[in-house]
């Protein structure tokens, strides 16, 4: 599927789903996994990817 092919996702109904199960994240990166994986349950179709910045040292 092309970049412009990509499924919308409705991100309100996402986010009272989320609500309705987790109402509380334990961070910034908790809630980005959430989001992502609950977009992907409901879309599998979507193409997800998680930015992550490895300590190269």
């Amino acid at each position: 599927m092309a970049l412009t092919e990509q499924p919308m996702v409705d991100v309100h109904a996402l986010l009272r789903c989320l609500a309705a199960k987790r109402p509380v994240f334990h961070s910034e990166a908790d809630f980005q996994f959430a989001f992502a994986w609950e977009a992907k349950l409901q879309n599998p179709d979507l193409d997800v990817r998680l930015e992550t910045h490895p300590d190269l040292r």
